[in-house]
């Protein structure tokens, strides 16, 4: 190429004007067919205007001109790196560092590539490599931060992002990584404090939108509803059309029992998005303020919209719910079956499912069904002591917790519910005796062993008042 052509083009590029320099490029392509540096300045422009395909091409056209060209085996393998195309970029990688093994761009690409490719150990050394001979970078830290991250090492992760922004006090990524890495160690305090500080530095657009999200979610989160709500709602004034400002609005009034509230964000949510999670809480608002056929409306419908088995557990309990409020009972029979069937595990949908059965005559059937349950989890227990409880029936009760002590002996509350039968069978050195047990394993069960009536009869004992004085 002519020293002229090449001062024109790598003038353009330095002002960032990768369009023009690629039109410019393209206009002399009859020119420069056998020059590999014409296509690697191709392959960069639109590399630079993420065409990256076409990038591709050029750095391919260069390569196969001058096979020793490391630049655009090093550009190609970060553009494939970007496509998830891992094993290609690690080839095109290695290639590059054939000719010069101690270039840090090239390493740190490699690092990115292993990182990528989930070699987590393999991108820490090589980033560390990367420390070792070049001097202290912050995007290098942040890198490491990532492969703690991405290995749930969340405070060392967060040491590194340290480090970053120690030396980058402006790198919002660090930041960002930062507030999720406190999210996902429960640390609600610090995340909260860090989205605060990005939201400080953001203007507008995508990314003060994500992060106003994220704020909102932790402050609910640490139940702080009302800026949870606040922000939310200065949300809705940025972009009044956010499906997910609105679902989430309505699901925290729906938390707060504020079923008005919740149903006016969520229908307009719905109106923006018909999705499975404002069709099943509209469904349980409208159930709460006993629309019973708008319930089983909403709820019907949220079917279309999920695969998910824990989720149609939740439509089923709650459309059993919603018949057995209609005298629907074999509906409501078979809705909590169903539900039970699918995983979900809340003592609620047992008693619901026990009750109806009762109603229906089929006692006997539903707790055939109940024995043939695989794993039996502990609120399966709890719903069997509760419902033979609230019958009176002391000796089915007691089987049962019988049974759930087997399986969970180092769960204190079977034998504070053991000690409760004994209690009521004025049994008191079983009933203190079980008691010591469950305080043994947890010490609140002294204080609501003093509240629960079924107790009573060792409220006046003198070993009962000597024990847990």
């Amino acid at each position: 190429m002519s020293e002229e052509f090449l001062d024109t083009i790598e003038k353009l590029v330095e002002q960032e004007l990768y369009s023009q320099a690629l039109k410019e490029l393209e206009s002399q392509s009859g020119n420069y067919t056998e020059v590999a540096y014409y296509y690697y300045l191709c392959g960069f422009c639109s590399f630079r205007l993420n065409v990256l395909e076409q990038a591709i091409f050029y750095y391919q056209k260069a390569i196969s001109i001058d096979p020793s060209d490391e630049f655009s085996y090093s550009d190609m393998a970060f553009i494939l790196s970007l496509l998830s195309r891992f094993e290609e970029a690690l080839f095109m990688i290695k290639k590059a560092l054939s000719q010069t093994p101690g270039d840090l761009v090239h390493l740190e690409r490699l690092g990115m590539i292993e990182l990528g490719r989930g070699e987590i150990s393999k991108a820490i050394s090589t980033f560390q490599v990367i420390l070792k001979i070049g001097d202290d970078d912050a995007d290098i830290h942040y890198y490491i931060g990532d492969c703690y991250f991405e290995s749930d090492l969340f405070k060392a992760a967060i040491e590194e992002y340290d480090l970053c922004l120690k030396l980058n006090p402006d790198h919002k990524d660090a930041k960002h990584a930062k507030a999720l890495a406190y999210e996902w160690l429960e640390d609600l305090d610090a995340s909260i404090e860090c989205y605060e500080g990005l939201l400080k530095d953001e203007g507008e657009g995508e990314e003060l939108f994500e992060i106003m999200i994220s704020l909102a979610m932790c402050y609910y989160r640490a139940n702080r509803e009302k800026q949870a709500i606040e922000t939310y709602e200065k949300l809705l004034k940025l972009r009044p059309t956010s499906y997910l400002a609105l679902n989430n609005l309505g699901f925290i009034y729906l938390e707060k029992k504020d079923w008005e509230s919740s149903i006016y964000y969520l229908r307009k949510a719905l109106v923006i998005q018909c999705e499975f999670n404002a069709l099943y809480n509209l469904g349980r608002c409208y159930f709460h303020l006993d629309k019973l056929d708008d319930a089983e409306e909403m709820l019907k419908l949220s079917v279309l919209y999920t695969q998910d088995k824990i989720s149609l557990a939740l439509i089923n309990f709650f459309l059993a719910r919603v018949y057995k409020s209609k005298d629907y009972l074999v509906r409501s029979y078979n809705c909590s079956q169903k539900s039970i069937q699918l995983g979900y595990v809340d003592p609620e949908v047992y008693l619901l499912f026990l009750e109806v059965a009762e109603a229906l005559g089929k006692d006997k059937k539903a707790l055939e069904f109940i024995a043939k349950i695989r794993p039996k989890g502990k609120e399966l227990y709890h719903s069997l002591f509760l419902h033979f409880m609230g019958k009176s029936d002391l000796a089915s009760a007691l089987k049962w917790v019988n049974l759930a002590i087997k399986k969970y002996k180092d769960s204190g509350v079977f034998y504070y519910y053991k000690a409760s039968i004994f209690s009521l069978k004025e049994n008191i050195s079983a009933a203190i005796n079980n008691l010591k047990k469950a305080v043994a394993l947890d010490s609140k069960y002294v204080s609501l062993s003093k509240k629960n009536i079924c107790f009573k009869t060792l409220w006046d004992d003198p070993k009962y008042l000597s024990t847990f004085a």
